[in-house]
């Protein structure tokens, strides 16, 4: 025989909360019908957090040292390859439009520096000035001429940002570590204005690099968190109703984890905190 008396206090009270809700349904699924409306908002608006280092951050004295060597130290962790590719990317016109793709990339927020055969100098002159190799404008006619040559001597030039065969320019972009915008963005930013530049002239643009492999693999696990909840949620259906033999009974038993999951993701988006890649096993866990 069951004690009442236990049976309330295993429950602490809160069953009465049924009660609550059977005595005005109407209202409360105009609330809960609101609240999962902006628990969706929410979701839709959360960000993920890209950096592995944000793990294991917290107020203790090794963390604040390692922020501290990290700062007196780039990381080379956040440097993106730009690769340009032509038949021959030492023609004045493949010479201009990397030019202006190496400016166009230095003047994004989030970027620290940005390293390319335009940041090479000329040895000091009798008054110590650093002429740069590349004039702006790049020269037409003879003096393009021998800047090519002079380009194609060049012991730091052939071989580390323009490959041998001429068909390659690399740029090398450091980003911030503490962007103000996620790396993701950042990296779509840093490859749609190189393109913009590239693809009149037939240019091909490749990127490398660890922030640019982080944005592939954060991609795909925001396709596929949404892809396998979306999965998990319709077997649970499907298993409930095939337990219960009922649709309405499976609904009603597979909607809980459901509004449990968009209410704490959602929340997540409302109070700015950001998915990093221990919560982005909650949905999978609560489903």
């Amino acid at each position: 025989m069951v004690d009442s008396k236990a049976y309330r206090r295993a429950g602490f009270g809160l069953e009465r909360l049924g009660l609550v809700c059977a005595s005005w349904p109407r209202l409360f699924a105009v609330i809960l019908i609101t609240l999962f409306g902006l628990g969706v908002y929410g979701v839709a608006i959360v960000e993920q957090d890209d950096q592995v280092s944000n793990l294991f951050r917290s107020d203790r004295e090794e963390f604040r040292k390692f922020q501290d060597v990290r700062d007196l130290f780039r990381e080379s962790e956040n440097d993106v390859g730009i690769i340009l590719e032509a038949p021959d990317v030492l023609t004045r016109e493949n010479l201009v439009a990397a030019h202006q793709i190496y400016l166009d990339i230095f003047l994004e927020d989030g970027v620290a520096s940005v390293f390319s055969l335009f940041t090479l100098r000329e040895p000091p002159d009798e008054e110590g000035n650093y002429a740069p190799i590349f004039p702006d404008p790049i020269p037409e006619g003879a003096d393009y001429d021998r800047l090519r040559a002079l380009v194609e001597a060049h012991p730091l030039i052939m071989g580390r940002t323009v490959s041998t065969d001429k068909k390659n320019i690399l740029i090398v972009a450091a980003l911030d570590s503490n962007p103000e915008t996620s790396l993701n963005e950042l990296v779509t930013r840093i490859e749609r204005v190189a393109r913009e530049t590239a693809d009149p002239i037939g240019m091909n643009v490749y990127l490398a690099g660890v922030p640019v492999l982080r944005n592939h693999v954060m991609t795909a696990l925001d396709r596929d968190r949404i892809v396998f909840n979306a999965i998990g949620f319709l077997l649970g259906v499907l298993i409930c109703f095939l337990f219960m033999r009922s649709f309405a009974y499976a609904i009603l038993a597979s909607a809980p984890p459901l509004f449990a999951v968009v209410f704490s993701v959602g929340l997540m988006g409302w109070t700015g905190l950001s998915l990093n890649a221990l919560s982005n096993v909650l949905p999978a866990l609560v489903m």
